[in-house]
C-alpha cells in the first residue's frame, strides 16, 4: 500500500474529460532519525531458493539511540506459507558513535508448495513511549521454492532432529513395576507440530509393555529462527528379568543443506531388570564378600596404625639422639616400622629408605660412627635427617 501511494504521487495527474494535467511531483524520502541520530536499518533474508518446508528468515535490524524503543510485527496469514513471528530482541551495544540499542525482529516462513512466490509482508512498527513512531518495510523477495524429491513423503521432516532418551525410575527396575521413558525430540528451523510421532515405533512385546504416552509440544523463537521441542513421557513395565531390550530408534529426515536423505540412529538406555529372588542373591553375595574381606581389612588397618606409631616413636628417638650409635638405632627403628629388619646395615638402610634420606647423609653417619669426636657435625646431621623424614 505504501509503495502504491508513492507511485501515484510520482505520476502526473491527467483529467479524463479535458486535456488538463499537472506536473510530476518529486518526493524525497529522508532517512529515519531519532534524537538527531540516523537510524541504521538492515533488512535480511536467509535464502531465496528454499526447499518446500525449509525455513526462510526475513528479519529487520535497527540500531537506534532510543534505549526503550521496540519493534512489533502484526503477522498476517500468507497463502501457501506457514508463518511464525520471531521474538523481538533488544540489546545494548557499543559503537564508534557511543552506546546504542540494537533491535531485531522478523518472520520465519515455511513454503508449503513449490514454485515461484511473491509475497506481501506486514510492516514493522517502531514503537516508543507507547506509540508507533515509524513503519519499516520488510524485504519482499521472490522465492523460487524447490520441490522435494519424489521419494520424500509428506510426513518426512525437513531439517535435522536430535533425539534424547532417559529412563526415570525409583531404585532398581523390577518386573511388573512402572517406569517412565522420557523421549525428547529437538529441532531447529522447524515448527513443533511438524515433529514426527517417534513414540509410535515403540510397541509392546514379550519383554516390555508400553502405556499411552503424555506428550508436550513447545517452540521458542529468536533471531536464528524457530526452536521446536516435543517431549513424550511413556510409561512402561518390564515383563521379564535381565537386560531390558528397548528398541533402537531410527529417524529419517531430508537435509536441505545437502539435498539428501539422512538417518539418525539412537539407542535408548537398556537397564537390567532384577526380580526379588535375584536381588536377595545379590545382597547375600555382597554380605559374604564383606564377611570374607573384613578380617583382612582389619589386619591391614591395624598394621598401618602400628607402623604409624612406630614411625613417630622412631622420629622421637632420632630427635633425642646424642651420638652416632643412637642416631643409627633410630634409623633402624624407622626402617623396621616400614617392614624392614631391625638389624639392618647402613647400606641396606639406604636402599630401603630410598630418596627419603640422601645418600651423602648415610655416608656422613657412617664416618661419624667411627670418628673419635663427633661434635657439632652430628647435631647438624641429625637435624638434616629429621627434616628429610618429616
Amino acid at each position: 500500500m505504501v509503495r502504491a501511494l508513492l507511485l501515484l504521487l510520482l505520476l502526473p495527474l491527467t483529467a479524463i474529460t479535458a486535456d488538463v494535467h499537472s506536473e510530476p511531483a518529486t518526493i524525497t524520502v529522508a532517512q529515519a532519525r531519532s534524537q538527531g541520530v540516523v537510524l541504521t536499518v538492515t533488512p535480511k533474508i536467509s535464502t531465496t531458493r528454499p526447499w518446500v518446508r525449509e525455513q526462510v528468515l526475513v528479519t529487520l535490524e535497527v540500531i537506534t539511540p532510543d534505549r526503550f524503543a521496540s519493534l512489533v510485527i502484526e503477522p498476517q496469514p500468507l497463502p501457501g506459507f506457514e508463518v511464525i513471528p520471531l521474538a523481538s530482541e533488544r540489546e545494548r551495544i557499543e559503537t564508534a558513535d557511543g552506546e546504542r540499542t540494537r533491535l531485531r525482529i522478523g518472520l520465519a516462513l515455511f513454503a508449503l508448495l513449490p514454485g515461484t512466490h511473491r509475497m506481501s509482508l506486514p510492516p514493522v512498527q517502531y514503537r516508543l513511549d507507547g506509540g508507533t513512531r515509524r513503519l519499516f518495510l520488510l524485504p519482499e523477495p521472490i522465492l523460487e521454492v524447490k520441490a522435494l524429491p519424489p521419494y520424500v513423503p509428506p510426513t518426512l521432516p525437513v531439517g535435522r532432529i536430535n533425539i534424547e532418551t532417559a529412563l526415570e525410575r525409583n531404585g532398581s527396575l523390577r518386573p511388573g513395576e512402572l517406569a517412565i521413558l522420557r523421549l525428547r525430540l529437538k529441532a531447529k528451523a522447524m515448527p513443533s507440530h511438524w515433529l514426527p510421532p517417534l513414540y509410535r515405533s515403540l510397541s509392546s512385546n514379550e519383554q516390555v509393555r508400553y502405556l499411552p504416552p503424555q506428550s508436550d509440544y513447545s517452540e521458542a523463537t529468536d533471531s536464528f529462527g524457530v526452536n521446536a521441542m516435543a517431549e513424550h513421557r511413556i510409561p512402561l513395565s518390564a515383563l521379564g528379568q535381565g537386560r531390558l531390550a528397548l528398541p533402537t530408534l531410527k529417524l529419517d529426515y531430508f537435509d536441505p543443506a545437502t539435498g539428501r536423505l539422512e538417518r539418525i540412529v539412537h539407542q535408548p538406555p537398556r537397564p537390567i531388570v532384577f526380580g526379588f529372588s535375584i536381588q536377595i542373591a545379590i545382597v547375600m553375595l555382597i554380605l559374604v564378600g564383606i564377611l570374607w574381606a573384613a578380617p583382612k581389612l582389619w589386619r591391614s588397618a591395624t598394621w598401618l596404625l602400628r607402623c604409624r606409631r612406630e614411625r613417630r616413636a622412631a622420629l622421637d628417638d632420632l630427635a633425642r639422639a646424642e651420638d652416632a650409635a643412637t642416631l643409627r638405632a633410630g634409623l633402624r627403628r624407622y626402617a623396621a616400622a616400614a617392614g624392614g629388619p631391625s638389624n639392618i646395615s647402613l647400606g641396606q638402610l639406604q636402599q630401603q629408605l630410598g630418596e627419603a634420606v640422601k645418600p651423602e647423609m648415610i655416608k656422613t653417619l657412617s664416618v661419624a660412627s667411627y670418628a673419635p669426636s663427633q661434635g657439632e657435625d652430628l647435631f647438624v646431621l641429625r637435624r638434616a635427617i629429621l627434616e628429610q623424614l618429616q
